[in-house]
């Protein structure tokens, strides 16, 4: 960390240099001038890096520094740009889409950073060059079919498109900026973008096909994605909860203990509720129970996020998709990450676990009543029948551990 006296006696050199205060992404930089800034680096959810100038040393002391650099992260952790332009000033009947964007944006500080950013880039990508110069009050249904039906070739990217706008709108309902949603039941308007049920679930034949398919591919750059999809596999967990998860989140052995070398038989992965599907319903931590072969795929992580990208951070939740696509689902009939989930499920149910407990290894909420009064959490029927599922995929696959 820094200090006043180390501050004060920053010398000039050659060349431009910055001295760091700890950790928390705020830096002195000091000028071959001699001159002093004070600058703000941070991370974007969207992997962008940036950089701000806060403010001239001595003008802006260190306390003062670090108080306004403290503001400045509670943009960041909310999933804003700090450095953005301020949202435009509301006049109802001059506010276009592309301001009503700005605002939702800058206003879903609720959503998960992830969220936020998957949201921005469905918005500005897909309905910003469409319908962003017109004023929000004049937007009808038929703007909006005719938006999704530009897409239905794709009707899972209609499908987010539809509710992602949805959403934008029900906020400026809620906000008075317009009298009502025209993006609301559109799937009756276009039923091409409507979701099937899904009841694809691999076979034992099958679960040993693409097993060995992750095993035997040689490429480095897949690790990560390789070991995601197996461990959707093992843990039944959601693609996305399994992608940014980190170490942090994962204890080892009876004692809770960090990770370690010697101590793999067993161990607990807790999943932040900020990261959970349900987290705008329930304000839980989910517990998963991580057998011997869960640990093993991740042996040889020592630290941050389990299953990095090229760039360190953790893998998208769509890089699984397009990895199952781009290698044609390994020859079998067309399957996806989330199906591995349903999978493991359905194994479990084979092996005669009872649906509750299959339902708290899942993280589904318990309805009506139950939900309420039953607050068992289920840790060790999660325990027995993890195992007794990893068992069953150890005889199957003939893993070694």
């Amino acid at each position: 960390m820094l200090n006043v006296k180390s501050v004060q006696a920053a010398k000039a050199k050659e060349k431009e240099y910055m001295l760091a205060d700890g950790r928390s992404g705020l830096f002195l930089r000091v000028l071959p001038s001699g001159g002093k800034s004070w600058i703000y680096r941070y991370t974007l959810p969207d992997g962008r890096r940036r950089k701000m100038a806060i403010g001239q040393h001595p003008e802006l002391s260190l306390s003062d520094a670090r108080a306004k650099h403290a503001e400045l992260v509670k943009f960041v952790l909310k999933g804003q740009d700090p450095a953005a332009p301020p949202a435009p000033e509301i006049v109802p009947e001059q506010t276009t889409v592309a301001d009503l964007i700005t605002l939702y944006l800058a206003g879903s500080g609720h959503l998960s950073p992830k969220t936020l950013a998957e949201n921005k880039r469905t918005l500005e990508k897909y309905v910003l060059p469409i319908i962003g110069q017109r004023p929000v009050k004049e937007i009808r249904r038929s703007d909006a079919i005719t938006l999704v039906e530009r897409y239905t070739d794709t009707p899972g990217q209609a499908r987010a498109i539809m509710k992602i706008a949805r959403a934008m709108f029900t906020w400026a309902l809620h906000r008075e900026y317009v009298d009502f949603n025209p993006f609301s039941h559109v799937v009756a308007a276009v039923p091409a973008i409507k979701a099937r049920s899904k009841t694809r679930a691999l076979s034992d034949e099958e679960i040993k096909h693409v097993w060995q398919a992750l095993l035997t591919e040689n490429d480095p750059r897949s690790l990560s994605t390789r070991r995601a999809l197996m461990t959707i596999l093992v843990t039944g967990q959601r693609p996305e909860e399994v992608t940014s998860s980190t170490l942090e989140e994962i204890a080892v052995g009876v004692k809770n203990k960090p990770i370690c070398k010697t101590c793999r038989r067993c161990g607990w992965w807790t999943i932040p509720w900020q990261r959970i599907k349900t987290r705008n319903r329930r304000e839980e931590n989910h517990r998963v129970y991580l057998s011997a072969p869960a640990l093993e795929i991740i042996s040889d992580i020592q630290a941050g996020p389990i299953y990095p990208n090229a760039r360190g951070t953790a893998l998208a939740r769509h890089s699984l998709s397009h990895y199952v696509d781009d290698h044609k689902c390994w020859g079998l009939e067309k399957w996806t990450p989330h199906d591995l989930r349903r999978t493991a499920a359905t194994g479990l149910s084979r092996l005669g676990c009872p649906d509750e407990v299959i339902d708290a290894i899942l993280n589904h909420a318990k309805k009506g009543i139950i939900g309420v009064y039953n607050q068992n959490r289920y840790d060790a029927e999660k325990e027995k029948w993890l195992t007794a599922w990893s068992e069953h995929l150890i005889r199957l696959l003939e893993i070694n551990n």
